[in-house]
């Protein structure tokens, strides 16, 4: 029966933080969008075999350059790195020290 209703908790626990996670994608549409976007752009810079490594650097500076000044994408990834605190999720210890 405790067992039971411990797994229930931890249930409702996960289920909620899930809920909070993905909701960070429809609370910051816009600046998860722009992210996406733009690294993906990144990414494809820097598999583009058909220009010259310099162009390549050149390209992908530019939108590294492009994220990091964009505000709502700081916004959106700040709020994303909140998150990724898994070990909450789990209550686990990590490195000895209980979160």
């Amino acid at each position: 029966m405790i067992r039971n209703r411990v797994a229930t908790s931890i249930g409702i626990r996960w289920r909620n933080q899930r809920n909070r996670h993905t909701k960070v994608f429809i609370d910051f549409k816009e600046g998860s969008k722009r992210a996406h976007s733009l690294m993906t752009d990144y990414w494809q810079n820097l598999q583009n075999s058909s220009i010259s490594a310099m162009a390549r650097k050149k390209k992908s500076v530019a939108k590294l350059k492009k994220i990091f000044q964009d505000q709502e994408i700081k916004v959106f990834f700040e709020n994303f790195l909140l998150c990724l605190k898994i070990g909450d999720i789990l209550n686990t210890n990590i490195g000895g020290l209980k979160r």
